[in-house]
């Protein structure tokens, strides 16, 4: 014992100091020390918080421009196709020209010209539409929107698509010139053959035109600049090498090129939140594929503007923090010395009530809840003597089975815990806390002695477990649920009282906090049914096997606490409504445990 003093010399020492005394070792360790690790605390979780709302956001942001992009692209492909498979254009294109440009070559001009400018549409991303058509058609010269196929930009493009073996490419950006523009114009293109589906004229499956379906980069980037979010997001898209397709900047070095180019590569294909550096600032990545091609969108999200939030927060938390402590400490003094006097006479003779002196009655002091569970205390003493002295006038059951309930009415183990608790909460400045455990104490204890009577309303005797639970949520961190699903009309019938409270005490300490966890969930229903009344309490506790039952229901538990608060329970019911009524029990180990208690549906309480 002097070896654990000296290992633990502030403990040792704390545990001697009177209440006054502790209160100022508690403004030091309790308050001023924590309150730093809560301000880092704050601090920290804040700053989860704002890395995952950044994340969410940046991702949105993505998804969105993402949507939006392909969109675009799915206008330009579907553009094309429209074309590509349109039965007039294969008409048109396999015509063998007779060498005059007759009126019905000229016909078929304008009516190609007419489709293909009834498909651009800046806002949807078409620029411009070009079909290249075979050279030996008189109107190939148009080079308006009709152009030979004997070129060398068609010539040049058909040689890359015939190296991917595909029937469609997407163009990296290249400037070309329009008739309508005098300078050239930096466009994408999604190029499409126009293969014969005929098999009436020409050789079916040759290639006898393309389409080129162009998108301005500037609307482009304009585009992706409307998805910039308030954080400052930069977008770009990528073709399958890595190389820039379009961004929402107008320019970038060569390292900024490099570190989208890295974080675009087929490692990298399934990023989401990659830090990195991006023109000297931390950032955040994410890219998405975009489905109408090989290329991909990258997002990239700065961090500056994110973390002086997190500072600002920081600082507010650590200035309300310290001023709420200091009232605190102020208010926690004043109700502390005012409390803690008359809790710990209490305390004291509750221990000797324990110890079986029930000539322990208090002072009675103030009008305030303290004093109404000193008022209720004296009482409970006062009954209890009157009990003791009439055992020797009744029977033996019936004397052991009122005065199990009187000890389970009084329990001064669970008042002296709870004494000891808001002491406690006193003692840590909690006074709110401690303020409603001793309104919570208060009602336990007079919902106990229900002004002297035996059997009191069903809605009471609910009242009286729901009191004891919220108290002993006090003490195990709020980690007990309670639900009540009990029909209306059975309220306000009878029953005698402190039959549920040691059975959900029983489910708390026996079951529930066996768990591992240390938590879980008591609910009580309840029915009316050929007469009788059927309570049912439910807990997801650890079980108990069929041996434990048949103990606990047995008549050699003396030693044993639960045991003893359910057989007198038991008793109690038989002795009040004969022996067919009472209490069973249902479980299995590691799956919780039903109680199952009946009685008759008599003497309804109205009010």
């Amino acid at each position: 014992m002097m070896k654990m003093k000296f290992i633990f010399p502030l403990s040792y020492v704390f545990e001697r100091l009177k209440i006054k005394q502790k209160l100022l070792f508690t403004f030091l360790f309790v308050i001023i020390i924590p309150l730093t690790t809560l301000t880092l605390v704050i601090y920290k979780i804040s700053s989860d918080i704002t890395w995952t709302n950044m994340k969410t956001i940046s991702e949105m942001g993505l998804e969105q421009a993402s949507l939006g992009f392909k969109r675009k692209m799915e206008n330009m492909s579907s553009a094309a196709n429209s074309l590509v498979f349109n039965n007039q254009v294969q008409e048109i294109l396999n015509q063998e020209p007779d060498g005059v440009h007759n009126y019905s070559q000229i016909q078929y001009k304008n009516k190609l010209v007419g489709m293909i400018k009834g498909l651009e549409n800046n806002d949807q991303g078409i620029y411009k539409v070009r079909i290249f058509v075979p050279d030996k058609l008189f109107f190939s010269k148009e080079n308006t929107s009709i152009f030979s196929m004997d070129t060398t930009e068609f010539n040049k493009d058909y040689a890359d698509m015939i190296k991917r073996g595909d029937n469609s490419y997407w163009k990296m950006p290249y400037y070309n010139q329009y008739e309508f523009n005098t300078e050239k114009i930096n466009v994408i293109s999604s190029i499409n053959v126009i293969r014969n589906y005929s098999t009436l004229r020409g050789s079916f499956g040759a290639i006898i035109g393309a389409v080129y379906v162009d998108s301005n980069v500037a609307d482009l980037q304009k585009f992706l600049q409307n998805y910039t979010l308030e954080l400052g997001d930069i977008f770009a898209v990528v073709n399958e090498n890595g190389d820039l397709v379009v961004s929402s900047l107008k320019t970038l070095t060569k390292t900024d090129l490099k570190t989208i180019k890295d974080s675009s590569l087929v490692k990298y294909q399934d990023i989401k939140g990659k830090m990195s550096v991006f023109q000297g600032q931390p950032v955040l990545i994410n890219s998405k594929p975009l489905g109408y091609s090989n290329w991909k969108i990258i997002s990239v999200v700065p961090m500056n503007k994110i973390t002086k939030s997190s500072i600002k927060l920081r600082n507010y938390s650590l200035l309300t923090l310290l001023a709420l402590s200091f009232a605190a400490y102020g208010i926690a003094m004043y109700v502390s010395m005012h409390i803690t006097q008359r809790i710990t006479e209490l305390l004291k003779k509750m221990k000797k009530v324990q110890q079986g002196d029930l000539n322990q009655k208090v002072v009675i002091g103030g009008t305030d809840e303290i004093a109404e569970i000193q008022i209720n205390f004296n009482r409970m003493l006062d009954n209890m003597k009157e009990l003791m002295e009439e055992q020797y006038s009744m029977g033996i059951e019936i004397k052991h089975a009122e005065l199990r309930a009187l000890q389970a009415q009084i329990n001064p183990h669970f008042l002296y815990n709870t004494l000891e608790l808001i002491n406690w909460k006193a003692s840590t400045h909690d006074v709110a806390e401690v303020d409603e455990l001793i309104k919570l104490l208060a009602k336990f204890y007079k919902l106990s002695l229900s002004q002297g009577r035996e059997v009191i309303s069903i809605s009471d005797e609910i009242e009286h477990v729901k009191t004891y639970l919220k108290i002993q949520n006090r003490r195990f961190m709020n980690g007990i649920k309670f639900t009540v699903e009990v029909e209306e009309e059975i309220l306000k019938y009878s029953i005698p009282k402190l039959i549920l409270q040691p059975i959900v005490e029983n489910a708390l300490l026996h079951g529930i906090l066996e768990k591992p966890e240390s938590c879980g969930e008591i609910i009580l229903t309840g029915e009316i049914k050929e007469g009788n009344i059927h309570l049912f309490v439910k807990d997801d506790g650890i079980g108990i096997s069929q041996e434990g039952i048949d103990k606990l229901m047995s008549n050699d538990m003396k030693n044993t606490t639960s045991g003893y608060g359910i057989r007198n329970v038991r008793e109690r019911i038989r002795l009040f409504y004969g022996e067919k009524y009472g209490v069973e029990y249902q479980s299995q180990i590691g799956s919780g445990t039903v109680v199952h208690i009946t009685f008759p549906a008599t003497d309804l309480i109205t009010t």
